[in-house]
């Protein structure tokens, strides 16, 4: 009885866990919209760019929020395992019975596998917890015009730069190490439509690739030259792209982006069963 006590209360852990990671994704959802919404009131000319940082502001920590609730799931999740995997913990008589060496071979293997797993869930899921606190804290400590900035280079930079970034100690530091990687000085060569287009925050017909670069990051895949012609595909939406980038509940949609001579043709939103939803550009209508 007490077995299936601990079962059930492992399983009914497990099922809040998963409402709490589903309402924290519907909050998530609710403030990638209302950043989209900002963007569109910006290009719009009926905002500044401070409401489209605020609401950024607030789609972070959000995001946040959802990776610790997933990771406190998936650590709640190994639960159920946990209390059917039986008790390897002898009495030392059981122990010292003239059959018992190789159940206690056997025994410490199990122990030490079984143990070993447990410190290594517990392990990333702290990991993956403290992360996100400690890369939240940090954007949440930038200056308005710093946050502006890192909205800018932060698809163009790879992880381990975004972080160098951000460890950085004063905005000048900051700046001087976006000069250091040669970010600055590509975002100064680009045309002044390409500018405008990466500061509105969604694709445009007619930018270069480079500056979707800028936009939305290095593709997943890619197909043909996009000198010439070519497909860039983006995981998640076109949607949510434009508003805070890739998602990982949006591993069901993907982004294929038209490219001709260098130059954005189009995109359209493709669903994993084929489907197709919003497009836009020629090429995407």
């Amino acid at each position: 009885m007490t077995a299936f006590h601990e079962v059930a209360s492992a399983l009914t852990a497990l099922e809040k866990r998963a409402q709490a990671e589903a309402e924290q994704a519907r909050a998530v959802t609710a403030s990638a919209d209302a950043v989209q919404i900002a963007h569109k009131r910006y290009r719009g000319g009926l905002a500044s760019y401070d409401e489209v940082l605020e609401a950024q502001q607030l789609l972070w920590p959000a995001e946040n929020q959802l990776a610790q609730s997933r990771a406190q799931r998936l650590s709640t999740s190994v639960q159920p395992f946990t209390v059917l995997r039986g008790d390897w913990t002898r009495t030392e008589a059981e122990w010292s019975g003239p059959q018992a060496q190789s159940q206690e071979q056997e025994g410490d293997a199990m122990q030490w596998r079984q143990w070993f797993v447990r410190r290594i869930g517990v392990l990333l899921s702290m990991v993956v917890v403290l992360a996100g606190c400690t890369y939240d804290a940090a954007i949440q400590r930038l200056s308005p015009a710093e946050q502006a900035e890192f909205v800018r280079y932060r698809h163009i930079m790879t992880a381990s730069q975004v972080h160098t970034y951000v460890a950085q100690p004063t905005a000048a530091a900051r700046t001087a190490y976006l000069q250091q990687l040669g970010l600055v000085q590509r975002f100064q060569a680009l045309a002044p439509f390409d500018q405008e287009a990466i500061w509105s925050g969604g694709p445009r017909v007619g930018m270069s690739a480079d500056a979707l670069l800028f936009l939305w990051g290095e593709p997943y895949s890619t197909a043909g030259d996009a000198r010439r012609y070519a497909h860039w595909y983006y995981l998640g939406s076109s949607f949510t792209r434009s508003s805070a980038g890739y998602h990982p509940w949006d591993v069901g949609t993907r982004v294929d982006v038209y490219l001709v001579g260098g130059k954005v043709e189009g995109w359209v939103d493709v669903s994993s069963g084929g489907g197709v939803g919003t497009g836009g550009g020629s090429s995407g209508n």
